[in-house]
């Protein structure tokens, strides 16, 4: 009877200790419990206002525009290269295509995107004209044009792309100054 005696007292005591801090909970020592209902869904966290979602949509955008429009350059120099008559014009353009392409690879993030997005808005004139249909206008507007945007990316702030600017610099002037009459 005794051990009955103190097997029920041992198991009231048991019933009667709870182990959790202060009514929290007893996977997280300290914390009180959810106050949410089980069945709830929990607000989402703050942090992510939509103002910042629209900042991070116009720079992904700035950053689409700004590689489309190299690659778009790169391609009218490319087309270029196929319908100049002279040698020394075909080099100039395929150097100025392949120097476009690798400053498109060095625009590799947001950040890099947005910091040059003023400079590749004057690229639009290489692609206005057709170096297949109009190619003395191409040489002469596209070229200006480069010379224009080489300028701003060698001074944009990012090391990687103004290197290719000073290099599109060169290449530029050369193309610029080939006579027209080289350009058909």
């Amino acid at each position: 009877m005794a051990l009955n005696k103190s097997w029920t007292e041992e198991r009231s005591s048991l019933s009667r200790t709870d182990c959790r801090p202060a009514g929290g909970d007893p996977f997280r020592p300290g914390e009180p419990p959810a106050s949410t209902p089980p069945n709830e869904a929990e607000p989402a966290p703050k942090g992510d206002s939509d103002a910042d979602d629209d900042r991070r949509r116009l720079e992904r955008m700035k950053l689409n525009t700004v590689k489309e429009e190299l690659r778009r350059a790169e391609l009218a120099f490319l087309s270029a290269k196929r319908v100049m008559g002279d040698s020394e014009a075909r080099e100039a353009a395929q150097r100025i295509a392949d120097a476009l392409r690798r400053c498109n690879l060095s625009v590799d993030n947001v950040a890099k995107g947005a910091a040059i997005h003023d400079a590749v808005e004057t690229l639009e004139g290489v692609s206005k004209f057709d170096p297949n249909t109009r190619l003395a206008e191409f040489v002469q507007i596209g070229g200006r044009s480069m010379m224009l945007a080489s300028r701003a990316l060698a001074s944009c702030g990012v090391a990687s792309i103004e290197y290719w600017g000073r290099q599109l610099q060169n290449l530029a002037g050369k193309f610029a100054s080939l006579p027209t009459t080289q350009a058909g």
